[in-house]
């Protein structure tokens, strides 16, 4: 596997297996962006000291990103999208289920969420409107650190 070291701009450069590396799936972000469907499989550090948008692709069967917080962020949160509200499942918030039903938006909460929170996202078939769904999970350390709604 080849390994890459990301800095605070979330540019890579090729390193060798020492110190905190990042395999090479994983992308640093530190700016809003458009999740593609080329992206399929990729971990996403979020590594600003703000958060941003984030938008996904429409649902495509057998699509999956992760996102996981990689650096602590305190004046903006990250607010991740899905282009229709076929969002289900939920994430595991200070060991309790925060569930999502037919939801559009999750929100990492600044100063809520912390290093090592992660939110999965993963298309699969399901008896809703268009025959897929993202579905959600994920784990966060603190209270409030992650929420669902339809906006």
């Amino acid at each position: 596997m080849d390994y890459y070291k990301i800095d605070s701009g979330g540019n890579s450069t090729p390193e060798e297996p020492k110190g905190q590396l990042v395999p090479q799936e994983t992308k640093g972000t530190v700016e809003a962006f458009t999740v593609r469907v080329e992206d399929a499989g990729k971990t996403f550090a979020l590594i600003a000291s703000q958060g941003a948008a984030i938008t996904l692709p429409a649902v495509v069967n057998g699509f999956k990103v992760r996102f996981a917080v990689g650096r602590a962020f305190a004046t903006a949160s990250w607010v991740i999208t899905i282009p229709t509200s076929v969002g289900y499942g939920g994430s595991i918030v200070n060991r309790v289920l925060v569930p999502a039903s037919a939801e559009n938006t999750i929100t990492l909460v600044a100063g809520s969420a912390t290093i090592g929170d992660y939110i999965d996202f993963e298309v699969s078939p399901a008896a809703v409107a268009g025959g897929y769904m993202y579905s959600i999970s994920g784990n966060f350390a603190q209270a409030g650190a992650a929420t669902f709604t339809v906006v």
